[in-house]
């Protein structure tokens, strides 16, 4: 889940879907990409969210979601933090990251040791900690 404000939030579920808060709670899902499991969603402000999945992002303009744009086939984004509309970094399983620079997302260096998997990531302007499955802390630096 991520909130903007007290009147905005978006949760994603493991059935693909994305509830929206706007001073009350959605019933239904909007079905974002067809994937089976959204992993994760950051928003920047009402007109800006990103979601992932297995392998690929949407992006949420403020009316919907963009079909997904696959960029990493090995494994799935389980994390995603976006700082910016202009900035956000995707986190796979196997440690490898994936920046976005408001139009295209290419490999960055991986946030991982290596030898646990990754399980969450936040990001601000310039800097990105991710944790992984044992509490290890592994720094990195965004756009």
């Amino acid at each position: 889940m991520s909130c903007t404000s007290k009147f905005f939030c978006v949760a994603v579920d493991n059935a693909g879907g994305a509830f929206t808060y706007t001073g009350t709670w959605g019933t239904t899902a909007t079905d974002v990409t067809g994937a089976s499991v959204l992993y994760s969603v950051s928003c920047v402000s009402k007109k800006f969210c990103v979601t992932t999945d297995d392998g690929s992002a949407s992006v949420y303009n403020g009316t919907g979601w963009s079909s997904a744009t696959d960029f990493d086939a090995t494994t799935a984004l389980v994390s995603v933090s976006c700082p910016l509309a202009t900035g956000c970094v995707a986190l796979d399983k196997d440690g490898g990251s994936f920046v976005y620079n408001g139009s295209a997302w290419s490999s960055s260096a991986p946030l991982s040791d290596g030898t646990n998997v990754p399980v969450a990531l936040s990001c601000r302007p310039l800097l990105c900690v991710a944790v992984d499955d044992h509490g290890h802390a592994i720094m990195g630096f965004s756009t």
